[in-house]
């Protein structure tokens, strides 16, 4: 199958690479995480191809609040 070139990765004719960032920072933050890959790999006609290391940040601007877990999954859809 012909290819595209998507940033570092082929992606097939017809299939879109799409980047998503995740974060959390309330309750149990990697399981909040975990659970939104899972219901974005669920979704019809898209599948999770790669998830970054899950990183903690501190948070920006409103700093009176818990340190925020953040991701970003690799999507084809």
């Amino acid at each position: 199958m012909a290819g595209l070139w998507g940033g570092g990765a082929i992606v097939a004719a017809g299939v879109s690479r799409v980047m998503v960032g995740l974060g959390s920072n309330l309750g149990d933050r990697v399981a909040n995480l975990m659970m939104a890959v899972e219901r974005l790999d669920a979704l019809v006609h898209t599948d999770v191809a790669v998830v970054s290391t899950f990183l903690s940040t501190d948070p920006v601007d409103v700093v009176d609040q818990p340190e925020f877990v953040n991701a970003v999954v690799d999507l084809r859809t």
